[in-house]
């Protein structure tokens, strides 16, 4: 009688544990894999390789947190150091500065003209007030996408229009964490942005998209009556289109359609660079779970089944996800990065903006703002280094 005791005893402590789920429970296709154990030591970047991270910083008595602005400016850090800092005057919105090929550059206006500044000095002033939701640098030159407040766009090489719309919507953000570009794309033959334009009908307004090349409109866009497109992206010179049509989420390659695995309502949907190619991304609630999964162009599907319920980012390297973890809260709770696994103390930290995630060549960097006090955290492959300033991080990025 007393070894039966003990036998059950036994069996219902492993079906308690058996119902334990681990922080990283995951079901990849079309592999399967354990979570990775703690590595001895941090991953060191390549050679050459550096990590700068961007800061709105305030007076030491002024609490942002509270709302107050007074005395803000900008901070740039290099590897964890403290390397530049600009004055109030500049740019302290996250989608006005950006860091780009050593140089930290804002944008401004003031209501008449935009303003363009490199490392806090004048480098381009044009008419117009335009919210900038495209920048990229190419061969010594600025291309921007200005967003007009009144609707419509323009499109500039330093500062010269080359294209303009005057009821165009951008398709993208100067935000976008995924794209060094916003809402230009960059594939090595050309520079490619869309943007859409409401045409009238007798029920609802139907959108028709325009991918351009430069100032060339390279292919015009129209969804299927009740579809909804969620982004387009070029890639290796092939069009790549995420569109919910006739009940299915597509991923559309030139004129072939692939339907996704996806079911359900998703939300968060967008393209993304995925090692050499473009993927499709997404997530669902499952009850008080969210369902994070990555597709690729060429059919490879990849999901994750985060049971803390808050937002989660995917990123693949080598067949391999790289995942982050948020609770309800926005808080930071856990990370896994190739072999790295481990969580966070419980609303300690939060990603501030969404480029304060950076994932490049297999390296992970965060830029984490404490959710309490000014000690905040730069991670980087597994490497914490503690930061303090008065204010929080808006960006992060591997150059």
């Amino acid at each position: 009688m007393k070894l039966r005791k003990t036998v059950l005893i036994l069996l219902l402590a492993l079906a308690a544990a058996a119902c334990e789920k681990p922080l990283f429970y995951t079901s990849f296709r079309p592999r399967t894999g354990r979570p990775p154990k703690q590595a001895p030591e941090p991953e060191a970047l390549p050679e050459g390789v550096a990590v700068w991270a961007t800061a709105v910083a305030f007076h030491d008595t002024t609490n942002w947190r509270a709302g107050s602005v007074g005395g803000a400016g900008l901070l740039l850090f290099k590897n964890g150091e403290k390397v530049d800092s600009l004055p109030s005057k500049n740019s302290i919105k996250p989608e006005q500065h950006r860091f780009r090929d050593g140089h930290l550059w804002t944008n401004a206006t003031d209501g008449f003209h935009t303003f363009l500044q490199r490392d806090g000095e004048p480098y381009l002033t044009y008419e117009g007030e335009e919210g900038l939701v495209g920048f990229l640098l190419l061969n010594g030159h600025v291309h921007t996408l200005g967003q007009n407040p009144g609707g419509g766009f323009t499109y500039r090489v330093d500062g010269e229009v080359k294209y303009a719309s005057a009821s165009g919507l951008l398709l993208g953000s100067g935000a976008d964490e995924d794209w060094p570009g916003g809402a230009f794309c960059y594939d090595g033959g050309g520079v490619y942005y869309t943007y859409g334009i409401a045409q009238q009908s007798a029920d609802a307004p139907v959108w028709e998209y325009r991918l351009m090349r430069g100032n060339d409109i390279w292919k015009v866009i129209t969804p299927p009556t009740g579809g909804q497109l969620f982004d387009v992206r070029v890639g290796g010179g092939n069009c790549y289109r995420l569109e919910h049509r006739y009940d299915r989420y597509c991923l559309i390659t030139g004129e072939e359609v692939r339907v996704l695995a996806a079911r359900g309502n998703q939300d968060e949907l967008k393209l993304v660079p995925c090692d050499d190619g473009i993927a499709a991304i997404g997530n669902s609630l499952l009850g008080p779970a969210r369902m994070g999964w990555l597709e690729t162009a060429d059919g490879n599907y990849y999901q994750y089944l985060h049971h803390g319920g808050g937002r989660l980012r995917l990123w693949l390297h080598g067949e391999e996800l790289t995942k982050l973890l948020m609770d309800p809260q926005d808080c930071l709770s856990g990370v896994q990065a190739g072999s790295w696994s481990g969580d966070f103390p419980a609303g300690a930290y939060r990603l501030q903006h969404p480029r304060c995630a950076a994932f490049q060549g297999g390296i992970l960097a965060l830029a984490l703002t404490a959710s309490e006090g000014s000690e905040h955290l730069l991670w980087v492959g597994g490497k914490e280094t503690p930061v303090s300033f008065n204010g929080y991080f808006t960006g992060i990025y591997i150059e």
